[in-house]
């Protein structure tokens, strides 16, 4: 082999090996940053598991006060045209959370009527409020705390007036306690989500560069 090949040989070695060395660099790093950001995804999931974990007794309280309420009795609310104060102050409340979606709250007690519809497919979409919660906005919880506290009087009568609307009540409270909790998790949620997503992005980028290693 000629001089001159041999320098071109050797310049070729010496400028793959300088490829390899810079992209072997950026392979450490990038597992480094991947490395830091599934460690800050696991801390970020386990914070907002047991945050939700300890908000359990709190949904089973909603789905415990449900198995109280009775549609016959919610058929006969249904009917009044103009119930006592304390199932009117409940009913909307309860139309203030709007678990069919679709609700006005400036309805009022005919709102309410229309919700119940059919008083036990009324009940199985409180059993999926859970579902809508990310619908759920803070101005209807602090309204619906409003309601509570001005009406305070005639909501301790509700135990003594109808059990079903006794039970409804018991739902509102434990949904609006849920929300508190909801909106400490979902911002943390979504910054996993996010994390995630980055995450796949930083695999498929030291895939590439490995890819690219395996072939100088």
């Amino acid at each position: 082999m000629e001089k001159e090949q041999v320098e071109i040989l050797i310049e070729d070695i010496k400028h793959k090996s300088e490829i390899t060395e810079k992209h072997t660099e950026k392979a450490v790093i990038k597992k480094q940053d991947l490395d830091v950001k599934n460690n800050e995804i696991k801390v970020k999931k386990a914070e907002a598991d047991e945050i939700l974990e300890n908000a359990i007794p709190i949904l089973e309280k909603a789905k415990n006060a449900l198995n109280n309420i009775q549609a016959k009795e919610l058929s006969l609310l249904k009917a009044m045209p103009n119930p006592p104060d304390a199932v009117k102050v409940v009913g909307q409340m309860v139309l203030v959370l709007k678990p069919k979606g679709n609700e006005d709250e400036k309805d009022g007690w005919n709102g309410v009527k229309i919700m119940f519809g059919s008083p036990s497919t009324f009940v199985e979409t409180l059993k999926n409020y859970g579902t809508r919660m990310k619908y759920l906005r803070g101005h209807q919880v602090d309204k619906v705390n409003k309601i509570r506290d001005e009406k305070q009087k005639d909501i301790e009568k509700i135990d003594s007036i109808n059990s079903s609307a006794a039970a409804l009540f018991q739902w509102v409270t434990a949904t609006t306690n849920y929300y508190e909790v909801y909106k400490k998790v979902e911002p943390m949620q979504q910054k996993v989500d996010e994390m995630s997503a980055l995450k796949v992005v930083l695999e498929s980028d030291l895939t590439e560069t490995k890819e690219l290693l395996d072939r100088l």
